[in-house]
């Protein structure tokens, strides 16, 4: 038996050795028609490139050479290719690229057919200067972008064409970058499979008026941006959408004039920025977020009103700046946690003595910064009594308290009731979720500090502040 095995082993040594050669080793670069008619030639029979496969070059309008090609490794670049018109037809059996996928600067390439079966990409897919390139067909059975997905092409009108696209690992970057061209994308659907972002969601399109589709993105794990959208009047999309990683903007839009399409929306962990959109009329759309680690409303001429926010328990930094037309913060006359707070330079705002805002005047931390308002919210003076001559005492209630003050241990409730209970600390942001057992509540995992203990009996929200020494 044993003399065999050199016999068996020498037929699999010459088959595998000729599997190795039907495909070139290492990278392979076409820069004529001749190299592509040569790798035809040469390979035949070839289904998987080991390297990069770069495309670049003059005159080059057959790629029909690899259509037996299913799997590259590495790159697949098609980078400045000039001449005759360009298709990828070639590709036709190409199922998955290991590496990056990158089309850029090639005037001639009026679409994306011949990737009709591709269905992974390990890296990232960048479109970007194909002034030929209207759509994104021919990428219909893409599932899977594991790094980012970038479109800058100016000239595009839709990004139709990823259909069964489920999940980008990095940034989705959609961008037209040349105002000069009126018209690009005026309506930008989100494909409606694509349930997860892995890093930022970024829109900047000059001329989309609309943003639709999107009905299964649920969670994005950077931050979502929408600015410098210059046509922009309506913000849809994201109605799935119920957790962004950091930021959530939405800035630079000067024809925007409402906000909705955010209504499983349940938190922004660091800054909601509406900033800059002159015709947005009020801040709204948000009825599911409870917290925001920093909201800031500035520099929107047109603003009248913040409304909306009905589930809003706490903000860490509440800024509203130079809104020339805002008069109402309605949104804020409920109890809503606040650490720091700027009211500025809104000379329409008389009425500033809304409930979270009187509430936050009263506890024991550097005073907000309220300046240069319409009369009646001029400054912390003229907002504090009116916030004492709005609070109407029912004296049939007994008033609640805590003690002792500071503590380092128990900290008891006036009433010894059993009720659930929160605890916020000085930025608004809800670190303990607990139960009160006969008004009483264990301290001592908080880091000293100063904090507000909010209680909900009855219906009604009682919040008291103390300190953990």
């Amino acid at each position: 038996m044993l003399s065999i095995r050199p016999l068996f082993l020498i037929p699999c040594l010459v088959v595998h050795t000729a599997l190795l050669a039907q495909c070139p080793t290492g990278n392979v670069a076409i820069l004529s028609q001749e190299d592509a008619d040569a790798f035809g030639s040469d390979y035949p029979d070839c289904t998987t490139l080991s390297g990069d496969l770069f495309i670049s070059g003059q005159l080059i309008n057959d790629l029909s050479a690899f259509v037996g090609v299913e799997v590259i490794q590495g790159d697949l670049r098609v980078e400045q290719v000039l001449g005759s018109p360009l298709d990828l037809t070639g590709f036709n059996g190409l199922t998955h690229v290991e590496g990056s996928v990158l089309v850029r600067n090639t005037l001639p390439l009026r679409d994306l057919q011949g990737l009709n079966a591709l269905q992974r990409i390990g890296g990232d897919l960048l479109v970007e200067a194909c002034d030929s390139l209207k759509t994104l067909e021919g990428l219909s059975a893409l599932r899977v972008v594991e790094g980012d997905l970038v479109i800058g092409n100016v000239s595009m009108t839709s990004i139709d064409g990823l259909f069964q696209l489920d999940t980008i690992g990095g940034n989705f970057i959609v961008t037209d970058a040349d105002v000069s061209l009126p018209g690009s994308l005026p309506t930008l659907t989100i494909p409606a499979d694509l349930d997860h972002v892995g890093g930022d969601l970024v829109i900047a399109t000059g001329y989309t008026t609309s943003l639709t589709g999107g009905t299964g993105l649920e969670r994005i794990g950077g931050e979502l941006q929408l600015g410098i959208c210059f046509s922009l009047q309506s913000i849809g999309g994201f109605n799935a959408l119920d957790a962004v990683g950091t930021d959530l903007r939405i800035y630079g839009n000067p024809s925007l004039t409402s906000i909705t399409g955010f209504g499983e929306l349940d938190s922004v962990p660091g800054e909601l920025w509406v900033y800059g959109n002159w015709a947005l009329g009020t801040v709204g759309g948000f009825p599911q977020l409870d917290h925001c680690g920093r909201m800031i409303i500035e520099g929107n001429t047109d603003l009248v009103s913040v409304t909306g926010f009905a589930d809003l328990d706490s903000v860490g930094n509440l800024l509203i700046n130079a809104n020339d037309a805002l008069a109402d913060l309605s949104a804020f006359d409920r109890p809503i946690g606040l650490g720091e707070l700027q009211i500025t330079s809104n000379p329409q705002l008389a009425i500033c003595h809304v409930q979270a805002v009187c509430d936050r005047i009263a506890v024991f931390l550097p005073g907000p910064s309220i300046a240069n308002n319409a009369t009646g919210c001029m400054n912390e003076g003229e907002v504090q009594p009116n916030c004492i001559s709005t609070t109407v005492p029912d004296t049939t209630v007994p008033q609640w308290s805590v003690y002792p003050v500071p503590t380092a241990g128990t900290l008891n409730l006036s009433h010894p009731l059993n009720a659930p209970a929160q605890v916020l600390d000085h930025s608004g942001r809800t670190v303990l979720h607990t139960t009160l057992r006969h008004g009483q509540l264990d301290v001592r995992a908080l880091v000293p500090g100063v904090y507000h203990l909010q209680v909900i009996d009855a219906g009604t929200v009682h919040r008291l502040s103390f300190i953990r020494e």
